[in-house]
């Protein structure tokens, strides 16, 4: 975060620069403290109210990933090694959401971790746009309930507002949790995900 200390140093900086005559007088330099002072006072206290608004005072917190592939799909480790890299790491929950089918990994469960399952669906742009590149959408179906099956959606190709908010709500109706992922990754942004209804939740 934003340190008085910086503001400090920065003076110090300044103070060793060589200056026009005109900001001889140190008076811009000094300015600059306070408004910085200012600045980080209110930068600090916005921080602790969102923290505190997010985070109640008392509760169980755990570490989740909502959101990672293994040697099912394209990953690079394997579910049993997904979970000891991140229960060494402190996390107590992930969901394994390989690409286009569900794959249960509820044996990985245990008293100590959460083995979530789920999968993630692609819906990509097939026409020519004419802008060099095409944009995909990208969203986890995580099962909210224990042995829910891979789901079949009918057309999950049709890259439409209207057909991927189609899916993201069949998706809830068949208890899965969706999170609509990493938009700028897709090389979608707001004037698309406006349009899709039925998210859950939004990775950034």
């Amino acid at each position: 975060m934003f340190r008085k200390g910086f503001a400090l140093d920065y003076i110090k900086y300044l103070r060793n620069f060589p200056f026009d005559g005109k900001f001889s007088d140190f008076a811009v330099v000094r300015r600059f403290y306070e408004v910085f002072t200012v600045i980080c006072e209110h930068f600090s206290k916005g921080v602790k109210l969102m923290i505190k608004y997010l985070l109640p005072d008392t509760g169980n917190f755990y570490k989740a990933n909502l959101h990672c592939h293994s040697t099912f799909s394209d990953g690079k480790w394997t579910p049993e090694e997904i979970k000891e890299k991140y229960m060494r790491h402190g996390y107590s929950i992930v969901a394994f959401t390989d690409h286009r089918h569900l794959y249960s990994q509820s044996h990985l469960t245990d008293r100590g971790f959460l083995a979530l399952d789920g999968y993630e669906i692609d819906v990509s742009e097939t026409a020519d746009t004419g802008r060099g590149y095409k944009k995909t959408c990208h969203f986890c179906l995580i099962a909210k309930n224990e042995n829910t099956p891979h789901a079949d959606f009918g057309d999950e190709d049709t890259y439409t507002p209207e057909n991927i908010s189609r899916i993201m709500n069949e998706a809830r109706e068949k208890g899965f949790f969706v999170t609509y992922n990493h938009p700028n990754w897709s090389l979608e942004d707001f004037s698309d995900y406006i349009n899709y209804n039925g998210m859950d939740a939004m990775e950034i």
